[in-house]
Order: structure tokens, then sequence, then C-alpha cells
């Protein structure tokens, strides 16, 4: 019984993610290389999760061309 109360708890702490600030972001290593795409796009008094942060550049990137 304490394996299935283990594994439940593992499970929700994998479907929340941390969410950071637009300084977190662009203090951070990872998204170095994207630092002038999101200083633009990101709102400053919002927080945002890696996934969404990911679909922001992405998005941006498969944009058109006028």
């Amino acid at each position: 019984m304490a394996v299935s109360k283990n594994k439940t708890a593992e499970s929700a702490v994998d479907k929340t993610e941390l969410s950071f600030s637009k300084e977190q972001i662009l203090a951070s290593r990872k998204f170095s290389d994207r630092k002038d795409i999101l200083s633009t796009l990101l709102e400053d008094k919002r927080d945002y999760t890696e996934t969404e942060i990911n679909g922001i550049i992405d998005r941006f990137l498969k944009g058109k061309v006028n």
C-alpha cells in the first residue's frame, strides 16, 4: 500500500511545472541563445513554464515574414 501512495505522490510532482519570471528566464543559461527574442516577447509581470517558453520561441521562429 505504501508503494501505491508513493507512486501517486511522484506522479503529482511530475505534473506540476515550475514557473519563472521574465527576469529569471533571461538570466538563465538554458535560454541564453534566445535572450533577444524572449526579452521582446515575454511580459514583465507574468510567470512562464518551460513548456510555455518553448512554445513562444517555436511560434516566433515559425512565423511568416511580411
